[in-house]
Order: structure tokens, then C-alpha cells, then sequence
């Protein structure tokens, strides 16, 4: 896969392989054990077409912020 990268590409797979093998900071930890109980009840509280409902009204309201001729401003 390397061998077809140009330069760029080569130094960006090194930057993204880098940041996987990062250990996850204390702070990172303890959001994921403070939030692992509230994922859990929403997991079996929610239904999941609420959930997917979420998910499609906020990208609607996304795509409806993005100016038309696709250029940022």
C-alpha cells in the first residue's frame, strides 16, 4: 500500500498509525467510565429508530447549513 502513496500520503499514514498507538490519556479513561453507564441505560431505554430518527433530523439540519455552491465561506 506504501509504495503507491506520494509523499504527503506517506507522511500522513505515519501521523494517523502514530496516533492509534497512543495509550489513552487519564482524562480520556475517565470519561469513558463516567459515560459507560449512561450508554448503557440509553442503549436499553432508547429505541434505535429514535436514535436513527436523531441522526437523520441533525444531518438534515446540516446539509441545510451548507451553502449551495458547495464553497466554504
Amino acid at each position: 500500500m506504501e509504495e503507491s502513496m506520494n509523499e504527503y500520503e506517506k507522511n500522513q499514514h505515519c501521523g494517523i498509525q502514530a496516533w492509534k498507538s497512543q495509550k489513552p490519556s487519564i482524562i480520556d479513561n475517565a470519561i469513558g467510565v463516567a459515560f459507560t453507564p449512561v450508554t448503557w441505560v440509553v442503549g436499553r431505554v432508547v429505541p434505535t429508530s429514535a436514535i436513527e430518527g436523531a441522526l437523520h433530523a441533525s444531518d438534515w439540519i446540516a446539509q441545510q447549513t451548507i451553502p449551495s455552491s458547495g464553497s466554504a465561506q
